[in-house]
């Protein structure tokens, strides 16, 4: 006999898994079920509607990034920003094809209030900017946080990381050029 928690992390696996492979394509719990072997019940027991679920393993994947992007390991603000970005450039490309449109649908079309949720993982990304600033503060022109301010500095670069994301660019050159002149002693 499966456990309850055995079975929503089985749960939340196969639909990870499927989400990554299919899209919302093939994304409907009578799969997951099946692919979970649990019952249709026991699916929406957890989830009583399907954006909850692709809600959750959004929620986990970010989870996952976000522990990357705080390991302290010995980085420069350069080496951070750059893992930053390709925890981002990532976790984004997960849902290319449209699922983070196909998922503020659901999610409207489902009365759940998540639709905003793409906001809300970029300001997650955004506050590990800042806590990046904080960490290697020393390392920064002090002229960034007084002339242009933490908040400017950080909307300057995250500008240009969501235009690389959008472009797909995962050549890091020109961002580290552009950080080197803004940040630079």
């Amino acid at each position: 006999m499966r456990s309850i928690g055995n079975a929503k992390t089985k749960i939340l696996e196969v639909a990870s898994d499927l989400l990554k492979k299919d899209g919302l394509a093939e994304f409907n719990m009578r799969t997951i079920a099946k692919l979970a072997h649990v019952s249709v019940g026991t699916v929406y027991n957890y989830y009583p509607a399907k954006s909850d679920l692709v809600v959750d393993i959004m929620e986990n994947l970010l989870r996952e990034c976000c522990a990357v992007i705080d390991d302290e390991s010995g980085k420069s603000i350069y080496d951070k920003f750059r893992n930053i970005y390709f925890q981002m450039l990532g976790y984004f490309n997960l849902f290319q094809a449209n699922l983070m449109q196909d998922l503020m649908v659901l999610a409207s079309s489902e009365g759940n209030p998540s639709g905003n949720i793409v906001m809300q993982h970029m300001k997650i990304f955004q506050d590990a900017f800042k806590r990046a600033f904080e960490a290697h503060r020393s390392e920064i022109d002090p002229r960034v946080f007084t002339v242009l301010g933490i908040e400017n500095a950080i909307g300057f670069i995250i500008v240009n990381y969501n235009d690389m994301i959008r472009h797909n660019v995962s050549d890091f050159t020109r961002m580290e050029f552009l950080l080197r002149k803004l940040l630079q002693r």
